[in-house]
């Protein structure tokens, strides 16, 4: 910064977290000069004082069957910056992340996750689990620990639709009565992942065959129905910028195949889409 400017500017990452640093400002005019000296203090990100910091139980499971308990341990702050805040999230390698809480300030979570992928280093059925602590002035640090969640056993396309229908009404009727609107979120995003990846549609793409009517329908209609579910799970969360995210992976979850949207659907995704727009609108202008 040039000394002819009454403004001081600092590139981002200059300055140290945790660390004190002295300014001190001089200024003259034809008049005289004058002095004045301020002490500025760093605000660091939060930190652990636990050996395992964040973890994930239990480190292995199955998609609807499992439930993955996230949790962050012994994490504090300087006691003016708290409270802390937590956000927790998912990722299988390759696809989007998957906002599991966010904005929360609990410590932990718990949540259906979708099926893994391989990961770089060729493990089977892998998924990302990733724990944000933010403190009170937005300073932030992440953890992450992977884990393994295998696609469900299924055998016909009949069982599979009947599998989904059945657990995913009964954890979205559960969340839902509850007021848990993150926890319903989860069962739409884990109940899609079945849908999505599961091995028979993956055999079928593959070798170009082409699914009954029948079944076809019965996946148009699920998707409807999810998404009237996911509607529901939005309704009330403004625009809070971590819902907006986890309502955004959803609405992509359920619209990733054409062939299985009907007009319903499609008429539910425009309008779900628009209230979203809105709500950016309002978070945007927060």
């Amino acid at each position: 910064t040039a000394t002819t400017n009454a403004h001081l500017v600092i590139r981002p990452n200059q300055l140290l977290p945790g660390n004190s640093y002295t300014f001190n400002l001089r200024a003259e005019d034809s008049n005289g000069e004058a002095n004045v000296v301020t002490k500025v203090i760093v605000n660091q990100a939060p930190f652990s004082t636990s050996v395992i910091p964040f973890y994930v139980t239990p480190t292995s499971g199955r998609v609807l069957e499992t439930k993955f308990e996230f949790r962050c341990v012994g994490w504090t702050d300087d006691p003016e910056d708290l409270p802390l805040i937590y956000e927790f999230r998912a990722q299988v390698p390759g696809k989007k992340i998957q906002i599991i809480s966010f904005g929360v300030p609990r410590d932990s979570a718990v949540a259906f996750l979708p099926a893994g992928n391989a990961s770089d280093n060729g493990m089977p059925d892998q998924v990302d689990a990733t724990a944000l602590v933010f403190d009170s002035l937005g300073a932030s640090v992440s953890r992450t620990t992977n884990l393994t969640v295998r696609s469900a056993e299924l055998g016909s396309e009949e069982e599979q639709m009947e599998y989904l229908q059945n657990q995913s009404a009964a954890l979205l009727k559960e969340a839902l009565d509850k007021g848990d609107k993150q926890a319903a979120m989860q069962a739409v995003t884990a109940a899609l992942g079945v849908l999505d990846g599961s091995p028979i549609s993956t055999r079928r793409r593959l070798l170009g065959m082409h699914e009954s009517e029948q079944n076809n329908t019965g996946r148009q209609q699920f998707r409807a129905e999810m998404l009237s579910n996911v509607r529901t799970a939005a309704g009330g969360t403004g625009g809070d910028p971590g819902a907006l995210a986890q309502q955004a992976f959803a609405a992509s979850s359920l619209t990733t195949s054409a062939e299985e949207m009907n007009a319903e659907s499609a008429d539910g995704a425009l309008a779900f889409l628009e209230e979203m727009a809105e709500n950016t609108k309002t978070s945007a202008a927060g």
